[in-house]
């Protein structure tokens, strides 16, 4: 069996509307990607891309969600990638799903019939 490709995004404004659950709504993720790994591999994007407009935001639970994406790109075989909406629509074709934030890939995930979910962070 082939192993699907995920591609998880955490927009900004999970950390604005989410602050207090977004370090352990993403560690529970990141586990859950852990545990289904001879299915999945995941990939991690941040939306905006750009970290620095992250720290404008909430220097410290930006610097925290870093730490750990780093961890998990390190210990979880995890990808963490950059993707531009310059980029979205070619991006889409190297994965199966998209979950994670609204934000620019679902539009072009589900222009393609594939699957889309939207994550609640709460949950």
């Amino acid at each position: 069996m082939d192993k699907k490709r995920v591609l998880f995004m955490i927009g900004i404004n999970e950390m604005a509307e989410h602050k207090a659950v977004l370090i352990d709504a993403v560690q529970k993720r990141i586990a859950l990607f852990k545990e289904n790994k001879e299915k999945l591999t995941a990939d991690i994007g941040l939306y905006p891309a750009d970290r620095d407009e992250w720290k404008k935001l909430n220097p410290e639970l930006s610097s925290e969600l870093f730490e750990l994406l780093e961890k998990a790109a390190e210990e979880e075989n995890i990808n963490l990638v950059d993707i531009t909406a310059d980029e979205g629509e070619k991006k889409s074709e190297d994965y199966d799903a998209y979950y994670g934030s609204p934000s620019f890939m679902p539009l072009q995930f589900s222009g393609k019939n594939k699957p889309v979910m939207i994550a609640d962070l709460e949950v």
